[in-house]
């Protein structure tokens, strides 16, 4: 069978087509798994013209103009080139090029999109995705409860096309915890870490007012925080001076430093009111991190409903509180195996992968 990834979201900056796959290494991998049985393209839009073999499956990149979302002419065609039999088009926000690309194609080709945090749309575009709708065999949701939210707009008429499969995975693997302690400089038992941009979404203010009151508890608890973004900068660095000695701003760390990290923490947090799925998250625990997340859809996915980690309620500092209290009482070593499994059964490439390929195959 003949599949072709599309992107239509066009990044300036990117002129190098290996720098850019390793850029997007948490998505080349679910291609490179699906190439096993399929004969599988990508398309993507950057500064670069031309073809790349990677994984067993090819990349083609397009030069395209500031008008290619209302006029997707480039990247269709080059679709039409591949003669697929499937197209997966990433990004719900998309419906536009997707209708334009089925008057070319026709109703041979078989439509799905690939769910990437996006919110239900309004208006105008609202009635295009309903329009769209009509082609679209099927979507995937990192979870299906996000898949909701766009039945309940009106937009995804008939449940049975949502399919809960992972957004993204991870290329970081579990390794030595004491050496990577040792490289990051990391101190403390246990060691908390979290990850993310300073604001309010990922509201950092519940995650240090919980932690304050739990430190003075437990003097060898330490949080560790990689950021970017300076919303709440000030209100993060005046809570922080609170227990200078347990917690610690970081700040930004590049990516490829960030398996050392997750190796180095036995425990990952998130106290975010709303993910698509969560990549940090999802690279925390393919290195064994153990995860303490807010209870929205996307996590209570990757967590299997709680199977590893634990669970609170979104900017809910005492429940936060109660899971931290909690995590200093379950047996790490057997929490970070289930952490582990899961990632593997759920979250791994090849869990996405076969998943997707389920679904291709079963509803053709």
């Amino acid at each position: 069978m003949k599949i072709v990834h599309v992107s239509y979201a066009a990044t300036s900056g990117h002129h190098h087509p290996q720098q850019w796959l390793q850029a997007i290494n948490f998505f080349t991998g679910i291609v490179t798994q699906m190439a096993k049985t399929h004969d599988v393209s990508s398309i993507h839009c950057i500064d670069y013209e031309g073809v790349v073999t990677h994984g067993g499956a090819q990349y083609h990149f397009l030069k395209v103009s500031r008008w290619h979302r209302l006029l997707p002419s480039t990247v269709n065609h080059c679709v039409k080139t591949l003669r697929p039999d499937v197209v997966i088009v990433h990004g719900l926000h998309f419906s536009w090029p997707l209708l334009c690309l089925r008057l070319m194609l026709g109703p041979r080709v078989r439509y799905f999109m690939q769910h990437h945090a996006e919110r239900p749309v309004r208006y105008h575009k609202r009635l295009l995705a309903r329009w769209a709708d009509r082609f679209v065999e099927g979507y995937f949701f990192s979870s299906a409860a996000l898949g909701k939210m766009w039945q309940d707009a009106g937009v995804i008429r008939d449940p049975a096309k949502v399919h809960e499969v992972m957004e993204v995975s991870s290329t970081f693997t579990a390794t030595d915890p004491a050496a990577a302690k040792v490289a990051c400089g990391v101190q403390g038992d246990p060691v908390y870490l979290w990850v993310g941009r300073l604001d309010r979404n990922k509201d950092p203010e519940t995650l240090l007012k919980a932690f304050i009151d739990f430190a003075t508890r437990h003097p060898s608890a330490t949080l560790y925080m990689i950021f970017t973004g300076n919303t709440l900068i000030e209100t993060v660095q005046a809570l922080a001076l609170k227990k200078t000695n347990q917690i610690k701003l970081v700040g930004a760390v590049p990516h490829h430093e960030m398996a050392q990290w997750f190796n180095a923490a036995d425990f990952i947090i998130s106290t975010s009111h709303y993910e698509g799925s969560g990549v940090a998250v999802c690279e925390a625990m393919s290195c064994g991190c153990i995860p303490l997340l807010t209870d929205i859809p996307a996590f209570r996915m990757m967590t299997g409903d709680g199977k590893c980690g634990a669970l609170f309620s979104r900017g809910d500092v005492a429940a936060l509180v109660s899971v931290l209290e909690k995590s200093v009482t379950l047996d790490r070593k057997e929490e970070k195996r289930k952490v582990l499994d899961q990632f593997a059964a759920a979250l791994s490439f090849e869990a996405i992968a076969t998943k997707i390929n389920a679904v291709i195959s079963s509803s053709h």
